[in-house]
């Protein structure tokens, strides 16, 4: 029996017995698609010379137009069976193109690997002549001719899938034959065809079969019990494991009972471990995805708690002392004391604002890392101005020291700056008045490839951090036990240091020794972009700058905001004008010249026309526009507003609410950048 397996011998019964093998692909924009064996192709009427110049369209739309019209719901039910992962079969009569009406049989099922749309496989029989040996008087003659096509047009039926092995069962004696064993079948050598299949079946199963799965495969050794679970026509499916060079490997068995076939079953199996394999790695993947959610929800729900408790805070001084002050109008030293209050705690929630901000760019992915070129020394001028000013607020010694070789470098200088005003920001919060507070950029001489290290330091003589913090200082939401009840702020601006450090592939380190002090040290990489081996000059002083007169152009759609800045302006001497959307402005600027202002404060977000398109006209497009300083002033606050700002061609980005000192510092310093370049 074992030369039942070429593929001459089952050519030659699928030819003698006129069946065909097909499949035909459904795929949604694109005309039905029928690929044909050469048995096939001569049923549908084609010449063997016509065979490799046929398209599957062409094949499809002969065997479809050829049915007769009154049997197309018939095919139509048919190929809906299939639709629902039946096996079906279907007999109608056929217009020839030659032999006029033949009589077919077809049978197949739908090919659930496809998956581009659907895909039919099966069989196509000419049983014309069956058909007319049963309406001859020779019953018995029609009878064995018709036993022994369809015998062989089940094992056809089951061909047309793809299967490691396929057992065609005789019930009258219970004897088989086994066909297409391959795969790891024939690796375990199970005995070949010819005996009774349910004694073989058991002796096989108890030696190759994983014991977990012995009882419910005994179903296959159990003729009775499979005969009472089988419908006619009916698949019945199972998964089992084999036990495959010591290893468990999975496999589906199928079995059907043909009801024109009754005293015959047939049973396939297959290898689907890869299938189970990926079922289980996606049923993981849903686990892990799961897992990841709620553990995300719990982090999100832990975030709002203490964003809704930080922030409580400093909401309920600004509503707490706004109350007294309306009630104490005629009190002048007791409002101003209110107006004291509010404006602290006013700056207070403004950094928890920007905390949760900087979290969320980062956590999102948000995160982009632009390098451009900048000088050291006076890039770090935008940290220390600021810094500065809240030094000398609270009577504490700020101290700048350079110790640079080459101070022109690429540098991501908005993230350095963010991480050296954090670490500056909390030396100053918790050094006490009449402390120090150092901040030293010294260049190592440690450098891979083209670029070189350089160490930020900052050092203060404040509480300093204990041991037991300093583990968790980088964690989110966590702060000094020790002052965490008089500290402001959501336990953030160290994780964000952090996650920025690394995002610039940089590292920190941190000294302290609690009631000494603390010193934090930031290592950086930058590529160096110029080969001077001159110092760093002092940068333009800008205590010196005035602004008294200077001509300012606001644009900003808020009527409240741009009453804010205006005032703010004028205090300082300048004058200023303002429009409402960036279209005015541009207007203005074509009418009255660019030269009519010194600098302009540009709102993003407006009507009409917003701030980057306003500043690409300004630059590109009026005459003396590429000089004009144009400043940023936007409630946008994310990294990547601040990105898109400089692209639109602006020269720096401040967010609201409005630090009136920090404003006229970057005034200053951009208006002394022009005047000196």
């Amino acid at each position: 029996m074992k030369y039942f397996n070429t593929c001459e011998i089952k050519d030659s019964i699928l030819n003698d017995s006129s069946i065909g093998l097909w499949y035909i692909d459904l795929v949604e924009g694109e005309k039905p698609k029928m690929y044909a064996d050469d048995n096939m192709l001569m049923l549908l009427g084609y010449s063997p010379s016509e065979g490799d110049d046929l398209l599957p369209e062409d094949v499809y739309e002969r065997w479809y137009s050829n049915i007769e019209e009154n049997h197309l719901e018939i095919i139509d039910d048919t190929i809906n069976k299939m639709k629902q992962g039946n096996h079906a079969e279907v007999q109608y009569p056929w217009n020839h193109p030659t032999f006029g009406t033949i009589y077919v049989r077809c049978g197949g099922n739908v090919d659930r690997t496809y998956t581009k749309g659907l895909r039919f496989m099966g069989f196509h029989q000419d049983i014309t002549n069956l058909v007319h040996l049963q309406q001859q008087q020779d019953q018995t003659k029609t009878e064995s001719a018709y036993k022994e096509n369809v015998r062989y047009m089940s094992i056809a039926s089951v061909l047309s899938k793809k299967y490691d092995v396929i057992y065609y069962i005789n019930l009258d004696n219970d004897r088989y034959i086994e066909f297409n064993v391959s795969g790891e079948f024939r690796r375990l050598a199970l005995d070949i065809s010819g005996n009774n299949f349910f004694d073989e079946c058991a002796e096989n199963l108890k030696r190759v079969c994983y014991k977990d799965d012995l009882e419910k495969m005994s179903i296959l050794t159990n003729k009775e019990v499979l005969l009472n679970r089988l419908g006619f026509d009916e698949f019945k499916s199972l998964e089992y494991r084999l036990v495959i060079q010591g290893r468990p490997t999975f496999y589906r068995v199928e079995a059907v009972r043909p009801s024109k076939n009754k005293n015959h079953i047939i049973i396939a199996s297959t290898n689907i471990n890869k299938e189970v394999v990926d079922r289980n790695k996606y049923q993981q993947q849903l686990s892990n995805a799961l897992h990841v959610a709620e553990k995300a929800n719990n982090a999100k729900s832990t975030f709002l708690f203490n964003v809704s408790h930080d922030m409580r805070t400093p909401l309920n001084v600004i509503k707490g002392f706004s109350d007294i002050a309306i009630n104490n109008m005629n009190d002048k030293e007791r409002v101003l004391d209110c107006l004291d209050k509010i404006n602290n705690a006013s700056e207070h929630l403004l950094r928890l604002v920007n905390d949760v901000l900087d979290m969320s760019n980062i956590e999102s992915g948000h995160l982009e890392i632009v390098e451009e070129k900048v000088d050291l020394v006076s890039a770090s001028e935008e940290v220390n101005s600021m810094i500065k000013y809240l030094a000398t607020s609270k009577n504490i010694s700020y101290v700048t020291k350079y110790d640079i070789t080459n101070a022109e470098v690429m540098a991501d200088i908005s993230h350095v700056n963010q991480i050296m005003m954090n670490v500056l920001t909390n030396a100053v919060k918790y050094t006490p008045e009449g402390g120090e507070v150092t901040f030293t950029i010294e260049q190592t001489k440690q450098a891979y490839a083209d670029r070189c290290k350089y160490r930020f330091i900052i050092k203060d003589n404040g509480v300093g951090i204990s041991e037991d913090y300093m583990e968790h200082m980088f964690e989110d939401f966590t702060r000094e036990k020790s002052v965490s009840n008089k500290s402001e702020g959501l336990g953030l601006g160290l994780a964000i240091t952090k996650r920025l450090v690394d995002s610039l592939q940089g590292e920190i380190e941190v000294e302290s020794e609690v009631g000494k002090g603390s010193t934090f040290i930031i290592t950086l990489p930058f590529r160096i972009t110029s080969d001077a081996n001159e110092s760093a000059e002092e940068s333009t002083s800008l205590s010196n700058v005035s602004l008294e007169g200077k001509r300012i152009l606001v644009v900003e759609d808020n009527e409240l905001n741009s009453e804010i800045t205006m005032e703010i302006l004028s205090e300082s001497g300048m004058t200023v004008d303002a429009v409402e959307n960036g279209a005015v402005a541009v207007k203005r600027l074509k009418r009255k010249g660019v030269d009519t202002y010194d600098l302009i404060l540009m709102d993003i977000q407006m009507p009409v026309m917003d701030g980057y398109e306003a500043t690409r006209i300004i630059r590109n497009k009026i005459r003396g526009g590429s000089e004009i300083p144009i400043i940023a002033l936007s409630a946008n606050a994310f990294e990547r507003d601040k990105i898109n700002s400089l692209r639109a061609g602006m020269n720096a980005h401040l967010s609201k609410p409005i630090n009136a000192d920090v404003l006229c510092e970057v005034i200053k310093s951009n208006l002394v950048k022009r005047q000196f370049g």
